[in-house]
Order: structure tokens, then sequence, then C-alpha cells
């Protein structure tokens, strides 16, 4: 049985990304409590030119906004991804069954390599996770503003 379990671990073990890897994609998924503060944030590149995606139920009617982002938030997303070694988040599945109402999130990553992050919680996180979270909304905080600065301009704010 002991060799069954190396052998799969082996298997399902993630791996830092090789050092000239580059991100391809970077979606967070965050369930908030009775789902007042839920949001997302996607990043995608294709052909050099990174696009976010936001969408937060407190600002602009829930809608999904686009927008490019420069290379150097990207860098500082793929900076931020090494030094909280994301790739050790891959595959963690767990939920407290016992919290009634709590928080949840998805974690999607790729690298160029091929190196895959794929993460979930629920009212549960894993060894150095909420550190990443800090960091990683302090990254975004700046692109979401301008977005929903953006989506005010337009009238379509809540």
């Amino acid at each position: 049985m002991s060799i069954v379990a190396s052998i799969l671990s082996l298997i399902t073990c993630s791996h830092k990304p090789k050092d000239d890897s580059r991100l391809v994609s970077f979606e967070y998924h965050y369930d908030g409590t009775i789902g007042g503060n839920t949001h997302s944030y996607k990043v995608k590149v294709k052909d050099g030119i990174a696009t976010f995606t936001v969408r937060d139920m407190r600002h602009c009617r829930f809608q999904e906004i686009t927008d490019t982002v420069s290379q150097e938030f990207l860098n500082q997303l793929e900076a931020l991804c090494m030094k909280h070694k994301v790739w050790h988040f891959d595959g963690y599945r767990k939920t407290n069954p016992y919290v009634c109402d709590g928080r949840g999130f998805s974690l999607y990553i790729s690298f160029s390599d091929g190196t895959k992050v794929n993460a979930y919680g629920m009212n549960m996180k894993p060894s150095g996770y909420r550190e990443f979270e800090e960091d990683m909304h302090a990254l975004f905080k700046p692109e979401c503003e301008r977005l929903f600065g953006k989506c005010e301009e337009a009238g379509n704010e809540q």
C-alpha cells in the first residue's frame, strides 16, 4: 500500500516552474461570506499581451471588466508567484464541513513550461496561502481601482 501511495505522490507532485518559464494564465476566485464580497481576477497572456479581468460583487453591477495590463504588472505577478512558491498549493482541496457560512477560494495558474497550479479551499487554506493572498490583493488593488474608475465613468457603477 505504501508503494502505491509513494508512486501517486510522485505523479501528482507539483514542481517549480523552470527559470525561463513565463506566466500564461492566472485565475483567482473568492467566495465571500453570504456572497457579499465575492470577486475574481483573471490574467491571460497571449502573443505577449496581458489582459486583466475583474469581477466584483461590490462594483459595476457584478459585470466583468477587462483591460490590458503592463509588462511591469505581469512581472510583479510572476515574482509574487515565485516568492510564495505557489506550486506548493497545487492539489490542495479541503473543506471544513463544520462552518455553515464562510469563505472559499479557488486558484488556477499556468506557466509556459506546462506547470499548473490548481487549488481549492472552503473555510480552509494551505500553509502560506494567507500571506500570498494578502500580497496578491495589494498587487491587484491599483488595477482594480483603475478599472472600477472606468466603470464609474461609463455610468455602470451600482
